[in-house]
């Protein structure tokens, strides 16, 4: 294993333990323990995903870091989305889009990568939207 391999595991071990902590706060030890030791089956199973390559990797993160996209720029633009809402968007996008993006990209079907790419940009928006107007509708 090189040098920078064992920098990018050992960075993301030090982020996933510090986010747990913020997050739990209280008996934390064995849940950041856990959370190293999901992290590392993650890593272990993508890195051995057949046909995998680093450019497919670079790709796929791309397109995961575009799930993002429209509830960044939506709160830009000064609407007004419920927390949930923008939860619910990005968690959508990534368990609809990314993996059809993935499974297209890995197999070199255009019109998934295509659509994979669409899916994930226009879901994250569209539910964080739909859900932040339910949410107003139900308390406003």
């Amino acid at each position: 294993m090189k040098k920078w391999e064992l920098s990018t595991i050992d960075s993301n071990l030090c982020a996933i333990s510090s986010l747990t902590t913020d997050i739990f706060q209280k008996n934390t030890m064995w849940k950041t323990k856990l959370s190293m030791i999901l992290l590392l089956a993650a890593g272990i199973t993508v890195a051995n995903i057949p046909g995998l390559t680093v450019t497919h990797l670079f790709l796929i993160y791309g397109t995961l870091r575009a799930s993002t996209l429209l509830p960044t720029v939506l709160t830009l633009k000064g609407v007004r989305l419920a927390s949930q809402g923008i939860v619910a968007g990005i968690i959508s996008a990534m368990l609809i889009g990314l993996p059809v993006f993935g499974y297209g990209n890995i197999k070199g079907i255009a019109i998934c990568k295509t659509a994979g790419s669409l899916l994930t940009v226009i879901l994250s928006g569209a539910v964080a939207l739909a859900v932040s107007r339910k949410r107003g509708e139900n308390h406003g």
